[in-house]
């Protein structure tokens, strides 16, 4: 398996260089996250609110000519209201596309929550039963006690034919493991930025290529093994959690409840707790395994639940399989 490696370029106008003749035709929904942690900074030190909106404001207009673009935003109006998602620019191509985005990210003010699956659920109707692509901007995890991981999975065993693609802006490793919940569901690839550079880069890379990032299978001959993690708390009722698998070689796998993952066969430490909306694994607990290629290894845990479990963005039925992207990293330790 090929390592998963941040994506860099050199300019911010890069996606400006891009052009339309390989754009997809299907339409472009993108979510992005009005809330009120994105006055938080990025590793370069710019906020990620003026980060986004720098980016937004040099897209070329070329990059939506063929291709019908809108625009929701959630908690830029209201401070802890679960409810507040706007459609704030309906389906348009080319220019009038480009000036919209433009202009309503340019004017967002970060306040409230973050309501990643009523986002969702309202993107699917604006849909209409068309086909699609979703392009989810978030700086954290869901905190309105809902569960996107498990409305996206849905959308799958529907046969519904709209891919979820999530960019992290300036997440920690725990948020990360969670979000990635949501592309695994949609059986796509996530993608952390850290940067205008690394933001502009994702956006073009679903803009002009979304095909490109959907998962790839394993390669024929390696030595898959089945893993999945079930997860509930004193009471047994199902819990949401998020972690991460370490190989032998150091590389990470960030993994989430109740998704059947493909990996190589081997030993593992790993890492699994509550994801929380400060980006913290509560309840966190790590324990060595070893998987085979003989059957399915389902690891049970019992955990905690956190005094405000408003962070239940990673738990799904999802049965479908994939395959974790390799992330280089420190081993853990290994526990007796």
């Amino acid at each position: 398996m090929g390592k998963l490696t941040r994506l860099v370029v050199a300019s911010s106008l890069f996606l400006c260089s891009l052009v339309a003749s390989g754009n997809s035709e299907r339409p472009l929904y993108i979510i992005f996250d009005g809330s009120n942690s994105m006055w938080g900074e990025l590793q370069d030190r710019s906020r990620k609110i003026e980060t986004a909106q720098n980016v937004f404001a040099q897209l070329d207009d070329s990059l939506f000519e063929n291709r019908p673009v809108a625009l929701r935003v959630y908690g830029h109006r209201r401070k802890a209201d679960c409810t507040d998602t706007e459609l704030v620019a309906p389906f348009a191509s080319g220019k009038r596309a480009r000036t919209n985005l433009a202009n309503v990210i340019g004017s967002v003010t970060p306040r409230g929550r973050t309501p990643i699956r009523l986002s969702l659920e309202a993107a699917l109707q604006d849909f209409d039963g068309r086909p699609g692509d979703i392009f989810l901007i978030s700086d954290g995890v869901e905190t309105c006690d809902a569960d996107p991981c498990e409305l996206v999975a849905s959308w799958r065993d529907q046969n519904i034919d709209i891919r979820v693609h999530v960019v992290g802006l300036g997440l920690t490793p725990a948020a990360q493991s969670a979000m990635q919940c949501i592309a695994a569901a949609s059986g796509t690839r996530y993608m952390e930025a850290e940067s205008r550079d690394e933001l502009s880069a994702a956006l073009s890379t679903f803009v002009t290529s979304p095909n490109l990032i959907e998962q790839n299978n394993p390669l024929p001959g390696d030595q898959q093994a089945e893993f999945k993690i079930i997860a509930t708390d004193d009471q047994g009722r199902d819990l949401p959690v998020a972690g991460t698998l370490i190989d032998a070689d150091g590389y990470h796998y960030t993994v989430s409840a109740n998704i059947l993952y493909e990996l190589d066969s081997g030993e593992y430490s790993l890492s699994v707790g509550v994801p929380t909306p400060g980006g913290e694994l509560y309840g966190e607990i790590t324990d060595s395994i070893t998987l085979t290629d003989s059957g399915p290894t389902v690891y049970s845990v019992v955990l905690p639940r956190p005094p405000q479990a408003d962070a239940s963005v990673v738990e799904t039925l999802n049965t479908s399989y994939h395959t974790t992207d390799k992330m280089p990293g420190t081993p853990l330790p290994q526990h007796q």
